[in-house]
């Protein structure tokens, strides 16, 4: 698999160096580990060590077979009881036939091979060849002036567009403000769908060619290399590394660090190649990031220091750290030379879980629901509120882009630079198609992108229709700054784009994959942006990127308009007591409603009112065993501070309403200091113990400020799941759930049949609420069981997670004071 994505590597900046270790640890460390075991066991008892052997024979088999067989059953149970049965047979053939052991014995070189193969002969190969050349720099640019270059990534311009076909100044008001002055290129498209091949188009002005990588090896003259004799360098080129080492200072972390993420990453990805898919629930996701996938840091350090007039102080390893470092070289050049300033930044691509203001919110159903595999479902109600959260997050692409033309205007760099922003390729939102994938329904999304260009001086906002492409943006600094004399690009100057113009196609393996011609492209993608605009509020700014939902006349009203009825008990909303201490400038703010309703079924309408007033609606889905879920996101706006009701309901025509499920405001569970007795909050006593209840924490990670944790908790009576799970910290509850998951690997090990089907529980906590003051306590989980409670065991990254947070608390900042 990274033989064929070497890109993988390009991304995470890992080196050669980086490349061979892991190859050679890979294939090496775990026979020579396995070898050591037996060799110890071998010494102590040899029947014992033949034992083992065999054992592991079996056990390397069955990890052969479980891919497989979980693909051809499609369950958990079936495959791994299949899976392990092969081992056995396999192992049992070996130890009692010659031919088997011969053939194993043969097989041993068969490592090297996969190693040698995947060191010379593999894409990767590209990689531990290439050697640093002297960069092709061109001719110095006659006309230097200072040139700001924006990249955005997922970014399609149906999401910027309002429904008559123009820019939407009033919901993205930093993109008005720039096309006011800028030209604005409506028709513009990208020619690949990866990242990693359209950000080398638009820096390079090539068409990507097969078995190119994303470097300066491969793309020898780009913006970086034509403008380095005649201008600074201020490159934030996070996923590609065109910008040569020479000409670019680029910080890595320590090589230990570097392997140990790469590792991490690895370990993730292999659970998902291994596990049959009911078994992936529960892991991160490997599709929406290049790094990181188990990360314990994530955004929480950026998202804890931005706010709305200050960008500093940023965490270190996310896209608000990258437009951190941006701004900072946003000033005034100390020589003679103009300087480049440019940044990729990976906003607002996937996961979407955050707000304009920069503030994060948990997704409760998980990171992209209505996602099956590569593609949407057929379910319109979650494709849509993918595209809310898409353009809630687009509103924080908005906002930066607004304080980076504020930036320059304060630096005097505004009128004279040559400012050019653009995205690397869209993303789509239409039922049972590919989110990113091109195809010939979803073109309009994936291939059209923004492209606002302002050459130096310009005061004028204009409009073109030519047929530009991201292929073009080179070219055209070429010639506004007399550079790069004699390069041939694929692209074209934009003034000399004519219409009509060549057709809009997407790029796979150097060849056009998805193409139309650009009429008809721009008929498709003026009617997906009067669709999705027709989705949204008739709001500006924030108000106006949310979805309508399925009933638009209840936003606004108050509940005292209807006649409201009492809840049947069929409904309830997931972590009920979230708004009861609610502030609504933190970090991590509870904008999501999500719950079920019982023996339901989907389609129904749902509205959630906010003390008292209906401020959004949508529909049930399938949830599963006779259930249907529902989930929406409120408004900030329509938060308070303090005590918050939220109440969903469902309209029962003309002027009822009934109650479906409503928040609460119970006081929190209270642990003594002995850890000995829990307060509930009514004030009734509960023994803390070690028998009640079982349970385990089997997932934990901090992600964009908040711990979040999984795992199963049962009492031991084997009754069923634990009535609640209480997270503790400072001896305060700062979250509590009652056990509801499907965790049937957890009745089976029991043998407990559906008694425990429902064991499993998840939970978020805010870093900012964990209490540190207790070296190695600061969070307790505990499973509780009527008037008992016991203390659930944690996984070592739980440990490390909390660890981290409190070793981040207790570091000075750069300015010498306590970081957060």
């Amino acid at each position: 698999m990274l033989g064929r994505t070497p890109e993988f590597f390009v991304a995470r900046g890992n080196t050669n160096g980086d490349i061979l270790v892991f190859a050679l640890a890979i294939v090496f460390l775990p026979p020579l580990a396995l070898a050591a075991l037996e060799l110890v066991v071998v010494q102590l008892s040899p029947r014992v060590g033949a034992w083992l052997h065999l054992a592991l024979v079996a056990l390397l088999v069955t990890l052969i077979a479980l891919p497989p067989l979980g693909d051809i059953t499609g369950g958990s149970v079936l495959a791994a009881g299949l899976a392990v049965r092969a081992g056995v047979l396999v192992a049992t053939v070996y130890a009692r036939t010659s031919f088997a052991r011969s053939f194993a014995t043969v097989l041993a070189a068969a490592p090297v091979l996969f190693l040698l193969f995947f060191l010379t002969l593999s894409p990767v190969s590209k990689l531990l060849l290439a050697s640093e050349t002297s960069p092709d720099t061109g001719t110095p640019a006659s006309n230097p002036v200072p040139v700001v270059m924006i990249v955005f990534d997922e970014l399609p311009v149906t999401t910027l567009m309002d429904e008559h076909g123009g820019l939407d100044a009033n919901r993205f008001p930093a993109f008005g403000r720039l096309a006011a002055d800028a030209t604005w290129y409506r028709n513009a498209t990208t020619v690949a769908e990866q990242t990693t091949q359209a950000v080398p188009a638009i820096l390079s002005g090539q068409i990507p060619a097969k078995g190119t990588l994303p470097v300066s090896a491969d793309h020898p003259r780009n913006l970086f290399t034509m403008l380095a004799d005649s201008h600074e360098l201020e490159v934030i080129e996070p996923y590609t590394d065109l910008c040569p080492a020479r000409l670019c200072e680029e910080s890595r972390d320590p090589a230990a660090s570097r392997l140990r993420e790469l590792l991490s990453d690895l370990g993730v990805v292999s659970l998902h190649m291994l596990l049959p898919d009911d078994l992936k629930s529960g892991l991160p996701a490997i599709d929406q990031t290049w790094t990181g996938f188990g990360h314990t840091g994530g955004k929480s350090a950026a998202v804890d220091a931005f706010s709305a007039h200050a960008l500093s102080n940023l965490g270190e390893e996310d896209e608000l750290a990258d437009f951190g470092r941006f701004m900072t070289g946003v000033r005034q050049p100390q020589g003679d030379r103009p300087r480049l300033h440019f940044l990729h930044i990976s906003l607002p691509h996937a996961p979407w879980t955050s707000l304009p203001t920069g503030q994060q919110y948990v997704v409760k159903r998980g990171n992209l629901p209505g996602l099956d595999g590569a593609a949407w479902s057929g379910d319109p109600t979650l494709v849509n509120q993918g595209l809310e959260r898409h353009m809630l997050q687009t509103g924080l692409a908005d906002r930066l882009l607004g304080e980076t033309l504020q930036r320059l205007r304060a630096a005097g760099l505004y009128d004279r630079a040559m400012i050019v922003v653009v995205a690397d390729h869209g993303t789509s939102f239409i039922p049972g198609q590919p989110r990113r994938d091109a195809t010939r329904a979803n073109l309009a999304d994936i291939a059209g992108v923004p492209l606002l260009v302002k050459r130096p001086g310009q005061v004028a906002g204009h409009k073109s229709d030519v047929g530009a492409r991201t292929i073009d943006v080179l070219p055209t600094i070429s010639k506004a700054l007399h550079a790069g004399s004699g390069w041939r690009f694929d692209g074209v100057p934009l003034d000399e784009r004519s219409m009509p113009s060549r057709p809009v196609a997407i790029y796979r393996s150097g060849e056009p994959a998805v193409s139309e011609p650009l009429g008809e492209f721009a008929r498709e993608r003026d009617a997906r942006a009067r669709h999705l605009a027709g989705l949204l509020r008739d709001a500006a700014g924030p108000a106006g990127l949310h979805v309508l939902g399925p009933r638009p006349d209840l936003l606004g009203r108050s509940l005292g308009d209807f006649a409201i009825e009492p809840p049947d008990g069929t409904g309830a909303l997931e972590a009920p007591n979230a708004w009861a201490r609610v502030d609504p400038e933190a970090a991590l703010v509870s904008v999501e409603v999500a719950g079920e309703v019982q023996a339901s079924h989907p389609g129904r309408t749902v509205a959630v009112a906010v003390n008292g007033t209906v401020a959004a609606a949508t529909t049930t889905v399938e949830g599963g065993d006779g259930r249907a879920t529902f989930s929406v996101l409120l408004p900030l706006s329509s938060l308070r501070r303090g005590r918050n009701e939220v109440v969903a309901l469902e309209p029962r025509g003309g002027s009822k309403m009934r109650t479906l499920a409503r928040s609460t405001t119970l006081l929190p569970y209270r642990l003594d200091a002995a850890r000995k007795l829990l307060a509930d909050p009514r004030g009734r006593r509960i023994t803390v113990d070690y028998e009640t209840a079982k349970g385990w924490v089997d997932f934990a990670r901090i992600d964009g400020g908040v711990l979040r944790l999984s795992g199963w908790a049962i009492a031991t009576g084997l009754g069923g799941p634990a009535d609640r799970v209480v997270a503790v910290t400072g001896g305060t509850s700062v979250a509590d759930t009652a056990p509801s998951a499907a965790r049937p690997d957890v009745a089976r090990t029991f043998d407990a049949g559906d008694t425990l089907l429902r064991s499993g529980f998840s939970m978020s906590v805010p870093v900012s609420l964990i209490d540190c003051s207790a070296p190695g306590k600061g969070l307790a989980l505990l499973g509780v069981v009527e008037r008992r409670a016991t203390q659930i065991p944690q996984v070592k990254n739980v440990r490390d997670a909390l660890g981290d947070v409190c070793r981040d608390r207790r570091s000075p900042d750069r300015d010498g004071s306590a970081a957060r």
